[in-house]
């Protein structure tokens, strides 16, 4: 993932006015109220590889919150009894409400494997 200092640069202070996390795509779209957004993603799996984003924090809590900043923590792999691998990226998002984390998984068969997550900041007309 390209450093995330402009993204934090940019969105730091900003008023949090949606959140998302969208299964179906693997994209997480963080919305402020100034209609920027920010999408944060990861690359397309390669073969042999299952890669998905997951949260257990209830989200809802952190609209109206200030976006602090967003801190990586490292990945860490395990191994699943059908001898696949497992590995996990974990995304601390910081606010003013306390932080919430999103989780990056990537199943794959051992030759595989890794993040490639990016992000990107776009304005959404009202």
């Amino acid at each position: 993932m390209k450093t995330v200092d402009e993204l934090v640069r940019l969105c730091k202070g900003d008023i949090i006015a949606g959140l998302k996390l969208d299964k179906e795509t693997n994209r997480f779209v963080i919305s402020f109220k100034d209609c920027k957004a920010v999408e944060i993603f990861d690359g397309p799996p390669c073969c042999c590889e299952h890669r998905y984003m997951s949260c257990d924090d209830e989200l809802s809590y952190f609209i109206g919150a200030e976006f602090l900043g967003i801190e990586f923590r490292g990945a860490k792999t395990g191994s699943e009894d059908t001898g696949c691998l497992t590995e996990y990226l974990f995304l601390d998002i910081q606010t003013s409400k306390g932080s919430f984390q999103l989780v990056n998984h990537n199943v794959h068969n051992g030759y595989y494997g890794g993040f490639n997550l990016d992000y990107r900041i776009f304005y959404k007309s009202v």
